[in-house]
């Protein structure tokens, strides 16, 4: 019976102390360096780097790197890759990034890739209450 109760009073303990450490994630806020090594990140050649940062910078939402984002959803070629950038720049929810996320779909041919981005595109300005135009060709 005792052993019973102390199984339960550490599971407890443990969830309680996941849910803080998980919270304490959630409000991060990185420091200079932090984000300078996820612009090195970005710049980096390696693709399995480069796709972390823009992970990363899009879960902490990292605004200072939006202009690289931009600069990496207009070089990439990868549809994987371009999904990842625009869903790191819808998080960050930075306007202009925004503005030019937008500018390159308008651009975009058809295909699956413009789809997925101009749903992307279409959360940002209903969230936002933007009034904007997307060209879709059907």
């Amino acid at each position: 019976m005792f052993t019973f109760l102390k199984s339960i009073i550490v599971a407890l303990l443990t969830l309680l102390f996941t849910a803080l450490s998980t919270n304490a994630l959630e409000n991060y806020k990185c420091s200079d360096i932090d984000v300078a090594n996820l612009i090195n990140g970005l710049k980096s050649g390696n693709e399995g780097l480069m796709r972390s940062c823009v992970y990363y910078a899009g879960k902490y939402e990292v605004e200072e790197v939006c202009d690289e984002l931009v600069i990496l959803l207009k070089t990439k070629k990868d549809p994987f890759d371009i999904v990842l950038i625009a869903m790191a720049i819808y998080r960050i929810g930075d306007e202009n990034a925004m503005m030019e996320l937008i500018h390159f779909v308008n651009n975009l041919e058809k295909s699956h890739v413009k789809n997925i981005l101009t749903a992307i595109v279409f959360e940002y300005l209903v969230q936002n209450d933007i009034k904007f135009g997307l060209r879709y060709e059907l």
